[in-house]
């Protein structure tokens, strides 16, 4: 008994230990900026990509594992689909109880800037609640204006509408976020489908109708210029005619439709290598950028401004390279 009671407390000092050392090293991350940007898909699915930028503060190397999960980030409940990228590509992670935690290494006052996409399914207005272990020194959320969503929050920053890659979003700033603090994004749905409410549809009979044929219609047509010809066949002949009319229509758009398809395919194709040749340039210029600031050719002000300017641009491009692959 002696012997096992001494085993559970070293076992609980062990993790107590573990625990200690992640505090710590989380205390020497700093959430640079987080960019949350959402979207519509269909009538109850909303989309959520999350761009963070987590910056090591301190004067040496901080490791995330599993079992020491340093670099972390909460998901809401029942997210669905969860991917996480990086500027590179994808990144080692793991989805643990509701949170994102990175196994990756961050260099001394060096960053990373994480891509987390996920799915929310909600037939009511959502409100999403949520908590930063770091203070977060701006978080920025873009909503897409054709989507309808509207994002509410009591110390939102409205800045109107802004334009990326001619796609309209509507902007809400949070500034200088502690940590630990709870956030409550309101988030209403678009409408997505008109309700339509008929009435009378039921009541054929008691409008004078036999069932089937209106009084009137018989009236009429017997009163017309074609009442030698059985109705039945001369209706049978039109809808032939009239499907014969929009089939032949939808062939022809089609085929014009797969011509055009395949003479801007290649232009779609450039259009697609652009993109990613322009997201590597950018990343190659924040790059030289914290390479001139390092190294003191920059100042700070400098700095910060530039690499503001480029994050921006990147986030266009990421936005653009995302409708490609969707």
């Amino acid at each position: 008994m002696k012997i096992k009671k001494i085993i559970t407390i070293l076992t609980f000092s062990l993790l107590l230990l573990l625990s200690s050392f992640a505090m710590a090293n989380e205390q020497n991350l700093s959430l640079e900026v987080e960019y949350i940007v959402l979207d519509q898909k269909g009538d109850n699915i909303i989309s959520f990509m999350h761009m963070v930028s987590f910056k090591n503060i301190s004067s040496e190397e901080i490791v995330s594992t599993v079992d020491n999960p340093v670099i972390r980030f909460p998901l809401p409940d029942n997210a669905q689909h969860v991917t996480v990228e990086v500027d590179t590509g994808t990144i080692n992670h793991e989805v643990i109880d509701n949170e994102v935690v990175i196994i990756h290494q961050i260099p001394a006052d060096r960053s990373i800037e994480l891509v987390i996409n996920y799915f929310l399914s909600s037939e009511q207005a959502l409100q999403y609640t949520f908590e930063r272990q770091h203070p977060v020194k701006m978080l920025n959320v873009f909503a897409l204006a054709t989507s309808g969503i509207k994002v509410t929050n009591e110390r939102f920053v409205d800045t109107g509408t802004t334009t990326v890659d001619n796609q309209n979003y509507n902007y809400h700033v949070i500034s200088n976020i502690p940590s630990n603090d709870v956030i409550t994004l309101n988030i209403e749905k678009g409408q997505s489908a008109v309700s339509l409410n008929p009435q009378g549809q039921g009541n054929r009979l008691a409008q004078g109708y036999d069932g089937f044929h209106n009084p009137g219609h018989i009236r009429f047509w017997n009163n017309s210029a074609f009442a030698r010809f059985d109705p039945h066949l001369m209706t049978g002949l039109f809808i032939a005619l009239l499907v014969f009319s929009i089939g032949y229509y939808f062939y022809r758009w089609a085929r014009e439709e797969k011509m055009a398809k395949e003479r801007n395919q290649s232009n779609e194709d450039d259009v697609f290598l652009r993109l990613y040749k322009e997201e590597s340039v950018l990343k190659k210029k924040i790059t030289e950028l914290q390479f001139k600031y390092d190294s003191g050719e920059m100042d700070e002000a400098d700095f910060t401004k530039r690499r503001e300017v480029y994050k921006k641009k990147l986030v266009a491009v990421k936005l653009k390279i995302k409708e490609f692959t969707e």
